[in-house]
């Protein structure tokens, strides 16, 4: 039988994030010390995220998702919320990297592995970005491919909802096309929106099997 929600503690959030037509939903609860924590976040139609979620659960968890107990929250609120994220020591040396990366900014997978101290491995870069439970709190939409191109589109909740997230920070395809020849972060123009980084990022290790 899934656990009892209240008992869980999992509340979910339904957000617009400004300039974004698709809806937003968050995963929170309370957290040691009074702490609140997003555990899981995703764009879309609330069955959709909420089937992606029930996976994610499922398979990090060893048990059955709990039912979600709505309780919205402003986004600007929930920006300062503590993430939690489990994953291999390198996976949160990437999430911890691209945490710093800002609204109107992007970076690539070389850039983050050399970030995360293993250059060559930028492959294993673009794998924490599809375990990446919280997408808009970790901003992997920031992540663009070295030179450009469609490919620069590709995004797990999308490539229309990473279109829609990057353009409302004022970041255009032209302007990834004309800035990302090389492995470094290029700054674009700001925008009104602000990097969700503030609350902690609560480090986890992958469970094991």
């Amino acid at each position: 039988m899934p656990p009892d929600p209240a008992e869980a503690g999992l509340r979910v959030s339904r957000n617009e994030v400004p300039g974004v037509p698709t809806e937003m939903f968050t995963v929170h609860r309370g957290g040691a010390g009074g702490a609140k924590e997003i555990v899981y976040c995703g764009f879309g139609t609330r069955g959709a995220v909420a089937a992606k979620f029930a996976a994610y659960w499922t398979k990090s968890h060893a048990g059955a998702a709990p039912a979600w107990v709505p309780e919205d929250v402003p986004l600007e609120e929930l920006v300062r919320y503590d993430v939690v994220a489990e994953g291999t020591p390198f996976q949160q040396a990437v999430w911890a990297a691209l945490r710093k990366v800002g609204a109107g900014e992007t970076t690539t997978y070389g850039a983050l592995a050399a970030a995360a101290g293993r250059p060559a491995a930028a492959r294993a870069v673009g794998s924490a970005m599809n375990r990446n439970p919280v997408s808009y709190f970790i901003p992997c939409h920031r992540v663009v491919r070295q030179g450009g191109g469609a490919a620069a589109w590709a995004y797990g909740w999308g490539c229309e909802v990473k279109r829609q997230l990057l353009t409302a920070e004022g970041v255009t395809q032209a302007s990834l096309d004309a800035r990302h020849g090389g492995a470094k972060r290029t700054r674009l123009p700001a925008s009104e929106s602000e990097a969700p980084a503030s609350g902690a990022l609560v480090q986890k290790r992958k469970r094991k099997k």
